[in-house]
């Protein structure tokens, strides 16, 4: 019985509270790049959620023909004082719809969710890679990143406007004067094996590896990263389906 109430409590009542207590409702929609959008969110005490930058939640919009859906976006910003963003591409019907959320629409959550966040690394040296929207959560790691950790991106889209909050990368990659690499063309063309990526980052090996895209991305990324020499204890990584 007692295992029971505590499933509920976590599983109903927890979900449930959570929108009571922080009012979270969408502040506003706007574009970020092709058939992508980003999702503001505002509400109450939000700083009192255990989030990290590039964590998960189940996201509830509730309108009518939402509400009875929940799915999984990261956050591709750090949390802000009120403030929460997401960044969603359109690939179906649920995320078609979210592009035309009115503001004040209110939003129930589940979560955080996962590990793949600033403190998994192990060294100062950092290699973020990101594909199509697992770029999102590489943003929003790269702001939970403390100022002395030295950063290195890779950011990979077919056309520089598919590569999600860019500007945003430029700007924060430049504070902290690491490069950034912007791999746009063909999937031919680009090449992302073990001699590349030393070419782009000769000193691969001594730095942790963060990769979000899909999974053959994923696969292709952690495969060249092992063969450059980069130990698995260093290679953190989150996939993502399109």
């Amino acid at each position: 019985m007692g295992a029971l109430i505590v499933v509920l409590a976590f599983r109903v009542g927890l979900p449930l509270w959570r929108p009571v207590r922080h009012d979270l409702r969408v502040a506003q929609v706007s574009s970020a790049g092709p058939n992508t959008w980003s999702i503001m969110l505002s509400g109450r005490h939000l700083e009192r959620l255990p989030t990290a930058g590039a964590q998960f939640m189940m996201w509830r919009f509730l309108r009518r023909e939402l509400w009875w859906q929940a799915h999984p976006y990261s956050l591709s910003a750090a949390p802000q004082a009120g403030h929460l963003r997401i960044t969603v591409k359109e690939l179906g019907d649920h995320s078609t719809a979210l592009s035309r959320l009115a503001p004040g629409t209110r939003v129930a959550f589940e979560g955080p969710y996962g590990v793949f966040t600033a403190d998994a690394r192990q060294s100062r040296n950092v290699l973020l890679v990101g594909a199509g929207v697992g770029t999102t959560p590489i943003r929003a790691l790269l702001d939970d990143l403390p100022g002395d950790t030295h950063v290195v991106v890779l950011l990979r889209g077919r056309h520089s406007e598919d590569i999600a909050h860019l500007d945003e990368f430029e700007r924060q990659v430049s504070k902290r004067h690491g490069p950034l690499h912007a791999l746009t063309g063909p999937r031919e063309a680009v090449r992302l094996d073990a001699p590349a990526l030393g070419t782009l980052v000769p000193d691969i090996a001594d730095r942790d590896v963060f990769i979000c895209g899909p999974d053959d991305f994923t696969r292709t990324v952690i495969a060249a990263a092992r063969d450059a020499g980069v130990p698995a204890r260093h290679i953190h990584h989150e996939d993502f389906a399109f």
